[in-house]
């Protein structure tokens, strides 16, 4: 994640075509809803979390400073 903040991009490989992004650091108000989706999708983040998955996403944007969401862009060719 912080490496990810310095760069400004990152790239993603799967099988053997590698993409590059920009990435953009979302906001609490984008990130509760990913968040939220996050939590009931990966068990084993649940830990992690002190909102609960039944609380509303605004519980989630109270912690969204303690996981980072970034939203994946284009890079220039």
């Amino acid at each position: 994640m912080l490496n990810t903040r310095a760069a400004g991009e990152i790239r993603l490989t799967r099988r053997a075509a590698t993409q590059r992004f920009r990435v953009r650091e979302v906001g609490a108000d984008e990130a509760c809803p990913v968040l939220k989706v996050y939590a009931r999708t990966a068990r084993a983040t649940r830990p992690y979390f002190g909102a609960g998955l039944d609380d509303p996403p605004e519980v989630f944007a109270r912690e969204a400073h303690l996981h980072p969401v970034f939203e994946l862009l284009p890079a220039p060719a």
